[in-house]
């Protein structure tokens, strides 16, 4: 699959996770790391993106202004629904690719910078890892490299179930392993969702997952 979806319309970045984020129109996403320069990289989650559309949403509702950067993303996005992304769908953008590994935030905590008391991230905002090094800068087009349709309801709320359990892109083992067992799932595919949406399992002690 190789299929344009979107584009991108700004690229973002901080040196301190407390300022806004600023439109560079162009960056190096770098494996295992994120936006090179950024201060979210080195994280759990590498790189956020947000969505022009949830954000003329909102500036609709409140009648201000939002600026590329301003709720921390690191990528503005036009023509994508992000949220509607599973977990493990990869992106190509210029030169580098992307996995989306979490949707949303936990509300329940303190988000570092919000824009006029709001933040969007935690309910609009997408978060990925990057596979591939690469330049990327406004007016790149999005593709959707690979996307995992044959995915069923029931793993849908399976696979809720366990973003919710997560916290900071970890989970416990213990969770993990009460999620298996209310769904009724042998552990090994439970780990194999988890390593899809780059949740990683902490505190296994028992080697119960791979």
């Amino acid at each position: 699959m190789n299929k344009t979806k979107g584009t991108i319309l700004a690229v973002c970045r901080s040196r301190e996770k407390w300022q806004p984020k600023k439109d560079e129109g162009e960056g190096i996403l770098k494996e295992e790391w994120g936006l090179v320069g950024d201060a979210h990289a080195g994280s759990e989650k590498e790189i956020s993106l947000l969505s022009q559309e949830a954000v003329d949403e909102w500036c609709q509702q409140y009648n201000l202004y939002a600026p590329p950067g301003s709720f921390a993303e690191n990528l503005r996005t036009e023509g994508i629904s992000l949220m509607d992304l599973p977990g493990g769908t990869i992106l190509t953008i210029g030169e580098a690719q992307i996995q989306i590994v979490a949707k949303g935030k936990d509300h329940s905590l303190r988000h570092t910078y919000s824009f006029q008391g709001h933040s969007l991230l935690p309910t609009k905002g997408v978060f990925a890892r990057v596979l591939k090094d690469g330049k990327i800068k406004k007016g790149d087009k999005i593709f959707i490299t690979f996307k995992n349709d044959s995915i069923t309801d029931e793993e849908k709320v399976l696979r809720e179930a366990l973003r919710t359990a997560s916290e900071d892109g970890k989970i416990p083992c213990v969770k993990a392993f009460q999620v298996a067992e209310e769904f009724k799932v042998p552990k090994k595919k439970v780990g194999e969702i988890l390593n899809e949406m780059g949740i990683k399992i902490r505190q296994c002690q028992l080697g119960c997952f791979p």
